[in-house]
């Protein structure tokens, strides 16, 4: 509404509006119920009599036609008394009109009847309130608004509810999230700014009912940055499409020109996935529009209407689910709207939000005033010198079949900020490819690259709902598609890798368990020959952020990369930018003076990269002064995985020493480690025992979470089982759409679920040592799982004991049937690992922890020198009770000796022959 009294949208109607006269208002209501009051309706003043036009209508909505731009909608939804059938037709009807007219602007006022109560982030939508509030009937009401808003591309401008006066009044402003209210709706198109809105003081004429005064502007909306330009997410080749690129697309040298050109395009020879057009569906809908339908048959055919859309978004819906059942990947969830709208208030207070943007992130991606020239001025220095090196174009840098390869890599179904994506790129014709190879070679010889490439879209999401905080949100980097190919060709350049700290992430040939068994088979040796074992798990600080560019070219150089690739990264680090943007406001352009960009592929290899650096530093003074965790040649002192590092020791003193000494490298590279996601444990005991780190006190665990799983030094899987059973049950929760899908076979559900649940529960279950009750405990859950997926009703004879018996017999039916055994698969995997450990070179980390001295030694010396009459009087471990990792094996294989490889007779000596090791542990 317009203070004037220019529209007014009334949603529920009344049964008498006296005091308005006919002759300065023109009143629509929905055609179906003739000019009735008891429905939502319009008046718009008389002035604008030949702008204004019906624009559409039905028995809870009408919408009016404005100057041929703006769509005014007033809407009375079903409250929860009426079945989700007659909402969702209502919606559906609305979003018709809406699609009908795309060139429009929207207002809409609507009441959505969905509760408030618990949400606190001013997006006042069913998803964001919290599952416990809602009934399961509120929930999908709710869901269905939400649907509705995200897909026909509005805004919630305001909400508001309770109260006909403004100190009763709760908007999205000022609502604590105390009270079961209900809520109601002001939707916008983007491009429509509410200035303001208010509760008039009178009562609205002759009814009982105050008026809510709304105020609005039109206009293009807020300038969105260049990197904002259309992307070809979903985008497949024309027939012409190769044609039109050769013809129009002739000069690679300049990259702004080429782009453009590509855009334009793509978008003329290029065809977006549209959604078939359903002649049934047409069919009802051009009835609907017949004027001689009375009310009841007008309401039978919107009811048929929408149950065709319902089987065709159905059948839509099981075409994903079925990709996604090949792929192996679970299905993405359903996309919501994400507000354009954010409490500034709190989160800038007086500062104006673009500057607080710039400041905050400046200081992240900035160094210090002393050091921020000399990182400035040492990467001209590297790109100089690389340009030096490189002399004539010998050879070119990106040959075809390196782009080609390096193509293949980019993710389809990503967007890009430039609007090139992977899509388009891929779909290039040979020729052209052909030019890129020469472009992106004669690029990187001279080491000049378009700015476009290297600037990144930063996009951040909340941590946690109501975050009033710029550190609440996280960072969501995106980088184009040609600055992921320059990342991908620069890692394809590099030589043969050495990392001579154990490093388990992002290195090739290399395995995340491999960290997390050498640390359990230092803890079976603590135990069995009595040393001590103490583990602490160090936390880095906004590592990829805060990564010191110096760093990264002296840990480069220390792996013998060449002068020209470091030059290049260097180039590319030169003219790489951030904007960031929140809702509707964006940052300046903010250099990256320090951190590594988000998204890129080389960024985890670099940071890796710097972790051995560091560490490798310190390894010949932990060696000196006798740190670390040692038995035999098996000597342990450092794990990392990416940014999290686990240190072993032999004493409390010897492990604070060893992480004082970890902190101030990191310190003099930009980095740091926080105390307060600093964790510790140790064998034997010590809870009463704390750790000091920087002058504060760290409780003692039980056990650390590292890579994905639990360490328990105790030699216990049952906390590593538990924690997998837990993330195997979320991942059931992100399937559980397919796999209780009642459109597809049972029998498949069960199929999929080793590629989905099963994979998740036994993640690094290669390094479990399981009991036979540990083992039930894993069938007894998948037997639950399996009856679930299987739809096992319950009969209503049965009581708990019963219903319990008959799922799990259920469940281990199908399991047998099916061949899917959860136990089966981890002793699998058990046995796998451990002919892969047995096939690596004896020097390597995890070889060496194989084959360090246990009882399994121990056993073997007592009988050769049995044999021999000699008596052995070496070192012996108590003698007691312990399970190891690898009875497992020799149960199965046979002990595999471990003093001499010469000597082996058991399953050590099996495990070298790849093919039959292969086919013993096959299920």
């Amino acid at each position: 509404m317009l203070s004037q009294w220019d529209f007014i949208l009334i949603q529920e109607g009344f049964r008498r509006l006296d005091g308005i006269s006919t002759g300065e208002h023109v009143l629509f209501t929905p055609p179906e119920l003739c000019g009735g009051l008891r429905c939502p309706a319009i008046f718009v003043h008389s002035r604008w009599t030949g702008e204004v036009r019906m624009a559409g209508g039905g028995s809870r909505w009408v919408a009016v036609d404005f100057q041929g731009e703006m769509l005014l909608i007033s809407a009375h939804l079903p409250c929860k008394r009426r079945t989700l059938l007659e909402l969702e037709t209502t919606l559906e009807e609305i979003q018709a009109v809406i699609a009908a007219h795309p060139e429009h602007k929207v207002v809409l006022g609507v009441d959505a009847n969905t509760k408030l109560n618990g949400t606190v982030d001013y997006q006042h939508v069913g998803a964001q309130v919290p599952r416990a509030v809602l009934t399961a009937a509120e929930r999908e009401r709710a869901k269905a608004v939400h649907t509705f808003t995200a897909e026909g591309g509005l805004m919630v401008a305001n909400t508001w509810m309770g109260g006909d006066t403004d100190d009763q009044w709760f908007t999205r402003t000022n609502w604590d999230g105390e009270g079961p209210a209900q809520i109601d709706y002001i939707m916008t198109s983007m491009a429509v700014k509410v200035e303001n809105i208010w509760i008039e003081k009178h009562t609205w004429f002759n009814s009982d009912h105050r008026a809510l005064v709304c105020r609005w502007a039109t206009g293009k909306g807020p300038k969105q940055p260049r990197s904002s330009a259309q992307s070809l997410r979903a985008w497949a080749p024309g027939p012409e499409w190769c044609d039109a690129v050769r013809e129009r697309v002739t000069d690679w040298s300049n990259w702004d020109t080429t782009a453009a050109q590509l855009r334009d395009t793509a978008v003329l020879h290029g065809r977006a996935r549209r959604k078939e057009v359903d002649l049934e569906l047409e069919a009802l809908q051009l009835k609907r529009k017949e004027a001689s339908l009375n009310i009841m048959e007008r309401q039978i055919l919107n009811r048929s209407i929408w149950r065709r859309r319902r089987f065709l978004k159905r059948a839509r819906r099981l075409g994903e689910l079925e990709e996604c059942a090949d792929a192996g990947r679970a299905p993405r969830l359903q996309k919501t709207q994400q507000t354009k709208h954010y409490n500034w208030a709190k989160i800038a207070g007086q500062r104006e939000p673009r500057a607080l943007l710039t400041e905050f992130y400046s200081e992240i991606h900035g160094l210090p005033e002393d050091e921020r020239q000399d990182a400035r001025e040492q990467r001209p220095r590297w790109i100089a010198l690389g340009r030096e090196l490189q002399g004539s174009e010998s050879s070119p840098l990106v040959p075809r079949a390196k782009l080609d390869k390096a193509l293949g890599k980019l993710k389809k179904g990503k967007g890009s900020p430039d609007g090139l994506t992977a899509e388009v790129l891929q779909e290039l014709p040979d020729d052209c490819k052909d030019k890129l190879a020469a472009d992106l070679s004669h690029r990187c010889a001279i080491l000049e690259l378009p700015r476009e490439w290297c600037r990144s879209l930063t996009t951040l999401a909340p941590k946690i709902l109501g975050a009033t905080s710029l550190a609440k949100f996280r960072p969501i980097a995106g980088l184009c598609a040609m600055r992921k190919l320059l990342g991908y060709i620069w890692i394809w350049s590099l030589p043969l890798l050495a990392f001579t700290s154990v490093q388990t992430a992002f290195v090739p040939g290399s395995h995340a368990d491999t960290g997390v068994f050498m640390i359990n088979r230092a803890a079976e040796l603590s135990r069995e020959w009595r040393v001590p074992l103490v583990l602490a798990q160090l936390d880095v600080k906004k590592a990829f952020d805060h990564v010191d560019h110096r760093a990264a070219f002296e840990a480069m150089r220390l792996q013998g990369i060449s002068l020209h690739a470091i030059a290049l990264i260097a180039a590319i680090w030169a003219c790489s930018v951030v904007t960031v943007r929140l809702g509707m406001v964006s940052s300046d352009d903010i250099p990256m003076d320090r951190g590594l960009p988000q998204g890129a592929p080389e960024s985890p290899l670099i940071f890796t990269m710097i972790m051995d650096m560091v560490i490798r530093a310190l390894e010949p003074q932990w060696r000196e002064k006798g740190y670390g965790f040692s038995i035999d040649r098996f000597r342990l002192t450092a794990v990392c995985y990416a940014d999290d590092i686990v240190l072993a020791a032999s004493s409390k003193e010897h492990l604070e020493a060893m992480i004082s000494d970890v902190i101030n490298a990191l310190g003099k590279i930009g980095l740091g480690v926080g105390a307060e996601k600093t964790h510790w444990t140790s064998t034997p005991q010590m809870p009463e025992e704390a750790l000091r780190v920087e002058a504060e006190e760290v409780a003692w665990e039980d056990s650390l979470t590292f890579v994905g799983t639990v360490v328990d030094l105790s030699g216990n899987a049952g906390p590593a089982i538990l924690y997998r059973m837990a993330q195997a049950n979320k991942a059931f929760a992100k399937w559980k759409e397919v796999l209780t899908c009642s459109w597809i076979p049972k029998a498949q559900h069960i199929k999929l679920l080793p590629k989905s649940v099963w994979s998740s529960l036994l993640w690094s279950s290669s390094t479990w040592t399981t009991t036979k009750v540990q083992r039930t405990g894993l069938d007894s859950w998948s037997a639950r799982l399996v009856s679930r997926v299987a739809r096992t009703r319950r009969a209503p004879s049965m009581d708990d004991g019963q219903w319990w018996r008959f799922m799990h017999r259920t469940g281990h039916r199908l399991i047998a049937k099916f061949g899917i055994s959860v136990a089966a698969r981890a002793q699998q995997r058990v046995l796998r690992w451990a002919g892969h450990v047995a096939r690596l070179a004896p020097e390597t980390p995890a070889a060496t922890a194989l084959r360090c001295r246990g009882l399994q030694w121990w056993r073997w010396r007592q009988a050769a020198h049995k044999m021999t009459g000699d008596k052995w009087s070496g070192p012996h471990p108590r003698r007691f009770k312990i399970r190891r990792w690898e009875e497992q094996l020799a149960d199965r294989h046979g002990e595999g000796f471990s003093e001499c490889t010469d000597h082996n007779t058991g399953w050590l000596l099996k495990a070298q022959d790849r093919e039959w090791w292969h086919k013993a542990s096959a299920i």
